[in-house]
C-alpha cells in the first residue's frame, strides 16, 4: 500500500508544482546502460550499468517560447563475455559520454497559461526540438580466444 501511495504522489507532483517565472534549472542522477551488438537485445545487463548525471538550465523567453540547455554525462560499457553468442569475438569497451544540448519549446497556449503575473494550470500542446553534440573517447579491446588442440594418438 505504501508503494501505491508513493507512486500516486510521484505522478501528481507535476500538478502540485509551481511555474518558474523566467529562469529554471534542474539536476538529474540515474543509471546508463548500453544496448547494441554486444548485448542480447531483449534484456539489459545491470551489472554493466554505469552512472549518469546532468544539469539543465531553462529560460522562458516569452509566454510561448522557452530555451533549454543541458550538459549530461553517462558511463557506458559492454563485454562479449556476458553473452554466449558473442564469446568468440572477445570484444569489450568502456566509454565516458558527454552530451551538450540546446532545445527550444513552443507552447501553443502559452499566453493563456501565463500572463506575466499569474500562472493558470491548463493542459497545453507544445512542440519541442533541438540539437545535441556528444563527445567521448571509447576505449575498446579485442581479446583473441585461445584455442586448445588435443590430439589423440
Amino acid at each position: 500500500m505504501k508503494q501505491v501511495k508513493l507512486l500516486l504522489l510521484v505522478l501528481m507532483l507535476p500538478l502540485l508544482s509551481t511555474a518558474q517565472e523566467k529562469w529554471g534549472g534542474g539536476l538529474f542522477l540515474g543509471m546508463s546502460n548500453y544496448w547494441g551488438d554486444l548485448v542480447v537485445p531483449d534484456r539489459p545487463i545491470f551489472d554493466q550499468a554505469g552512472p549518469a548525471f546532468g544539469i539543465m538550465v531553462r529560460n522562458q523567453v516569452s509566454p510561448r517560447f522557452g530555451l533549454r540547455g543541458s550538459l549530461n554525462y553517462a558511463k557506458l560499457e559492454g563485454d562479449d563475455a556476458n553473452y554466449s553468442n558473442n564469446v568468440e569475438r572477445g570484444a569489450k569497451f568502456s566509454y565516458g559520454l558527454i552530451e551538450l544540448g540546446v532545445l527550444g519549446e513552443y507552447d501553443f497556449l502559452g499566453k493563456k497559461r501565463y500572463n506575466g503575473s499569474t500562472f493558470h494550470r491548463i493542459l497545453s500542446p507544445y512542440l519541442l526540438g533541438g540539437v545535441a553534440v556528444s563527445f567521448g573517447d571509447p576505449k575498446t579491446q579485442t581479446v583473441t580466444p585461445r584455442m586448445i588442440m588435443v590430439q589423440l594418438i
